[in-house]
């Protein structure tokens, strides 16, 4: 089979949920080719996109989060627009996806893919303009990447919605989403987190971390967000000697930089920008604290690290936090004091550690690609 994979560049969650899929179709002896979605429309409109969703995020959290929570307005402009222009749209942002729709299908037309799958809402919108326009002929699938449904599910039809947990079914049927067309299969993650290195061997291959400390793995997303500065300074204050930390910072050079200057001389903290060795550090430390990102935090649970999650990104990210909370998977933290008290505690808690692992283990599907490959498998032979 050739599959092909949508991905777009508002964060790495998406794109990092393509490659486990397509790392698993190459497993198989399938072909399958990861596209921007949105470069269907230009690399300058892609790249606009992203970087203005980005920028939203680092400046505006809180209008974002009202943005994402706003899931019910945007049809009431879109039939102001239908009206006006004779047209039949559903959401604006479908209305502007629905542009690029003819260089999308001479592309999976040319290279002859047999089904598509789409870890992002916008192609997905795409996609069923497609097929309501009886252009589109092959099966079709949507990654969610969160424990919530993404604003805009409700824009898309005739694609089958990949489900990241049976509990968020009913929010997806709220939505407008047959409940024939959710397959709660989990959120996909690289091999790579299935077979994790001991605790031991992770450790020797770090400089700096022994065996008998306590090790802090900090993760502040793809694109380095937070207050990982003082939540790294902090803890550090607080706890022993044998207590270190793995920072990892992303692309976020500035804040690489900012910690390595103020806490590089303690000898107690790794500072590293972005890397493809998250499994080997998340296989080293103790325990995890990370922004309640889709993939970070289900990568981390399939490992089965004990989760801290910090302050979430208004929206999706709270929605995760609140879905891990609940089940026991993740202690929910929004202070840095509230953070830096819950590491302390954690990393100093074997029994509590067990508890989480143990609540991750029975709600997070460790193979949820393969799951998700063998349905894509199965709707399109």
């Amino acid at each position: 089979m050739n599959i092909l994979i949508l991905s777009c560049n508002t964060g790495g969650g998406h794109n990092t949920a393509a490659k486990a899929l397509a790392e698993e179709l190459s497993r198989r002896g399938h072909t399958s080719e990861i596209v921007d979605a949105l470069a269907f429309g230009s690399q300058l409109y892609s790249d606009l996109i992203c970087k203005s969703y980005i920028e939203m995020i680092k400046v505006a959290p809180k209008f974002f989060g009202k943005v994402y929570n706003t899931k019910s307005k945007q049809g009431e402009v879109t039939s102001e627009i239908e009206e006006k222009l004779g047209i039949d749209l559903k959401t604006p942002v479908y209305a502007i996806n629905s542009l690029y729709e003819k260089e999308l299908l001479d592309f999976i037309e040319e290279k002859h893919f047999d089904a598509v799958i789409a870890c992002h809402i916008y192609p997905s919108q795409t996609l069923t303009h497609l097929y309501r326009h009886d252009k589109l002929h092959i099966p079709a699938f949507f990654i969610n990447t969160d424990y919530d449904p993404t604003p805009m599910v409700e824009d898309i039809e005739n694609i089958t919605v990949i489900a990241a947990h049976k509990d968020v079914i009913p929010g997806f049927i709220s939505r407008g989403v047959p409940e024939n067309m959710i397959f709660p299969a989990g959120i996909p993650v690289s091999a790579r987190f299935n077979n994790p290195l001991s605790k031991e061997t992770a450790r020797a291959k770090i400089d700096g971390i022994n065996d008998d400390d306590k090790v802090i793995l900090l993760m502040s997303g793809s694109m380095g967000f937070g207050n990982s500065v003082e939540i790294a300074q902090k803890i550090l204050e607080s706890s022993d000697e044998k207590t270190k930390i793995i920072a990892i910072t992303g692309s976020n050079t500035k804040l690489k930089e900012e910690m390595e200057e103020k806490l590089g001389s303690t000898g107690r903290i790794i500072v590293l920008g972005f890397t493809d060795q998250v499994p080997l550090y998340l296989a080293a430390c103790d325990i995890i604290m990370t922004k309640p990102g889709g993939l970070t935090t289900t990568e981390a649970a399939v490992m089965n690290v004990p989760l801290i999650h910090t302050s979430p990104i208004p929206g999706c990210e709270t929605a995760n936090a609140e879905f891990f909370q609940k089940r026991h998977m993740a202690i929910k933290t929004t202070t840095t004091e509230e953070t830096v008290q819950e590491a302390v505690r954690l990393v100093n808690d074997p029994f509590l550690c067990e508890q989480i692992k143990e609540a991750q283990k029975h709600y997070i599907n460790p193979f949820a690609a393969r799951d998700i490959i063998d349905f894509v498998l199965s709707k399109t032979n």
